[in-house]
């Protein structure tokens, strides 16, 4: 019988570091069109002026505030700040599909979730432009992700990791509030109906010893 040459496992880790190896090879170019010069313009002055010029911006203020600080400590240039919103995809890649999927799902489910992040064609343009687009997928995500662990598991841990990555959808996209209002109401939902069934559960319980009593 012969043996396997690598594992699922290892399959996995090969194929979402070869999505991210694509990704990080889209941000060596000098490419911009107008929405991302804007970006680039509100992020190019000191700090005061980006948040100044984030308050003329449409748009949340994590995805300058961040870019800002990344362009200070590596530099102002427009691979930084396509690198800076390369990280999501990298983090869903690297963490996310490997980690959390694979261990919520299998193996093979996060390898077709990876294949969808770095072959759709929309996804490899937005999530190399310098604009908050990926980091709210990535928030979206991640919140989706631990809303899965907290049904199988009600650490402390998942519900602060939930809050945090809904709060953070909220601050670098409108639109990633949307799902994540979903994802807080289907929560709520699985709360009460949890509730309920422990409540009926301790009213049948109290019944059955009030008759053997």
């Amino acid at each position: 019988m012969k043996k396997r040459v690598f594992s699922t496992k290892t399959g996995l880790f090969i194929l979402c570091t070869a999505g991210s190896i694509i990704y990080l090879s889209l941000i060596f170019n000098n490419n911009l069109w107008v929405d991302e010069a804007f970006s680039a313009c509100i992020i190019r002055g000191s700090f005061k002026q980006m948040l100044e010029g984030t308050i003329l911006d449409t748009l949340p203020p994590f995805y300058n505030v961040f870019t800002w600080l990344l362009t200070f400590i590596l530099g102002y240039s427009s691979v930084v700040m396509k690198f800076s919103s390369v990280i999501p995809m990298l983090l869903i890649l690297l963490w996310l599909a490997p980690f959390h999927v694979a261990r919520l799902y299998n193996d093979k489910t996060a390898a077709i979730f990876s294949i969808c992040i770095f072959c759709a064609p929309h996804l490899l343009h937005y999530g190399v432009e310098i604009r908050p687009y990926s980091w709210g997928l990535f928030f979206t995500t991640a919140a989706g992700i631990y809303a899965l662990e907290i049904l199988s598991d009600h650490a402390i841990k998942n519900y602060v990791l939930f809050a945090v990555f809904t709060a953070l959808s909220g601050y670098t996209h409108q639109y990633s509030l949307i799902p994540c209002a979903f994802l807080w109401l289907a929560l709520i939902i699985y709360s009460l109906r949890i509730s309920e069934s422990r409540r009926q559960a301790v009213i049948f319980r109290r019944y059955g010893e009030s008759i053997l009593s």
